[in-house]
């Protein structure tokens, strides 16, 4: 009888190994059908998600596709630029309401399409360079105001066009790219770059000491520069004071990192050893990490 027993055991308890380790991802089911459709799932400091579509995506992700981003919850970047999306797939795009940051360059979407991107009252930014947008499709982005960058280089919105929607939303700022003929006739100088600032760093151990953890702010990005000979580390301070790892930098290499406003990063060595400090502020920044 115990040996019975042991038989129908065993069978089991290898069956329940096998599941066990055959899951060992730790993402959810939502990551992964994000993923399946050629998606990069990437979490960002505070919560939401950070996804691209324009690297492994390009020719695997369909309008279809698009369904699987509402369950994930949270996404405030999405980046499609070179897809094969229609403007029949940003109706999924439109249930999207915390997104902030959305390109959508290089794709299939006209004016129909913008007519589902009204109701993203939180969009920061939006890139329709070489799309099929036209003056009639910018009224459906009237009513974002807290809209920032507009991208439109390529299009068929005329100077009119753009006019009047720079009229509707005052402190957005528009570019429609350069007038090969224009610039001939008037030679204009071209839009500066964007300027950003340099984030202040801070020594561990100094006299200046960052805040103790981060409070949550505005969207922004900030660019990392590793300017020593050895890698580091790159870590946010939480909410709670708590660190969260979140990539090496190698020398001289640089990271491109979405963040928030008076977050808090720290750089350490790759054994652990505390660096220094920077602590983000309002706009687009670079941070240089000096050599040791």
């Amino acid at each position: 009888m115990k040996t019975s027993t042991a038989f129908l055991v065993l069978p089991c308890l290898l069956s329940f190994m096998f599941v066990a380790q055959g899951d060992d991802s730790g993402k959810s089911p939502e990551m992964l059908a994000v993923e399946a459709a050629g998606g990069l799932v990437l979490p960002l400091p505070g919560g939401g998600w950070e996804v691209e579509f324009h690297l492994r995506g390009r020719d695997a992700l369909t309008d279809d596709g698009l369904k699987t981003l509402s369950p994930l919850g949270e996404v405030f970047s999405l980046n499609l630029r070179d897809t094969r999306i229609t403007s029949e797939g940003l109706v999924h795009i439109g249930k999207l309401t915390g997104l902030r940051k959305l390109h959508l360059e290089r794709t299939k979407v006209d004016d129909a399409g913008l007519a589902h991107l009204s109701e993203l009252k939180e969009l920061e930014y939006l890139n329709l360079y070489q799309t099929e947008v036209s003056d009639e499709g910018l009224k459906h982005l009237s009513g974002l105001k807290k809209l920032q960058s507009l991208y439109l280089w390529q299009t068929k919105v005329s100077d009119e066009g753009a006019a009047k929607l720079r009229k509707a939303l005052p402190s957005l700022r528009l570019s429609l790219g350069l007038d090969l003929e224009k610039l001939a006739a008037a030679a204009p100088k071209p839009d500066p770059p964007e300027s950003r600032e340099s984030l202040k760093w801070l020594p561990h151990g100094g006299a200046a000491k960052p805040p103790s953890k981060s409070v949550p702010g505005s969207f922004i990005r900030v660019n990392f520069k590793n300017q020593g000979k050895e890698p580091v580390k790159l870590t946010w301070i939480d909410y709670g004071g708590g660190k969260k790892f979140y990539a090496e930098i190698a020398s001289e290499a640089v990271r491109d990192q979405t963040t928030y406003s008076q977050a808090v990063w720290l750089i350490s060595d790759l054994s652990d050893k505390p660096l220094g400090y920077f602590v983000t502020g309002k706009k687009n920044a670079n941070a240089f990490i000096p050599k040791k």
